[in-house]
């Protein structure tokens, strides 16, 4: 079973890569806002309550997956240092299990998030549509590091297509033990 944990700020388009990677390798994606949303269904976003959703849902899709051999690909939002712990925590569940987690990056310039915040794509989820505020997470949080424990495939969605992408994370895997 093989994790692609596709990470980046919001409006970098995670779940767009992931669409067009899963088209490519018939992996399922797990993406960020399935959890979000279903966690915001019962609880208010950011509560204690809603986290232990969030990771009680993520954690046990990763075991089921592991035990079926189904191989995911799955979206989040990385904050450096606030989120390490975390994302370490999945990266040892997966692998203990005996998984695979490969580590893809996705960046592109300030600006283009800033433009793609706000497209009617982004409403069919929950996501951050408003650009303050992600002006505001982009100061308050560094979310163009990459996580500091393990390899990242860094991609630049400003020069790739979604389907450029995708193929170059299929390369990488090939390439990768």
């Amino acid at each position: 079973m093989k994790l692609v944990f596709l990470y980046g700020p919001p409006a970098v388009g995670k779940l767009t890569v992931a669409l067009a990677l899963a088209s490519l390798t018939g992996y399922k994606v797990l993406h960020n806002h399935l959890l979000n949303d279903l966690a915001e269904a019962v609880f208010a976003w950011g509560t204690p309550q809603f986290g232990e959703l969030v990771s009680k849902i993520r954690f046990q899709s990763l075991e089921l997956a592991l035990r079926e051999d189904i191989s995911l690909i799955s979206t989040f939002v990385y904050a450096a240092q606030k989120d390490d712990a975390y994302v370490q925590e999945i990266q040892a569940f997966v692998e203990a299990r005996g998984g695979q987690c490969v580590f893809v990056q996705l960046r592109c310039k300030p600006e283009t998030l800033l433009e793609r915040v706000e497209e009617e794509s982004r409403r069919q989820f929950k996501k951050l549509k408003n650009v303050q505020v992600l002006e505001r997470l982009l100061q308050e949080y560094d979310l163009f590091a990459a996580v500091p424990f393990a390899d990242s495939l860094q991609i630049d969605t400003d020069a790739l297509s979604p389907a450029q992408a995708a193929q170059a994370i299929v390369a990488y895997m090939e390439e990768t033990p």
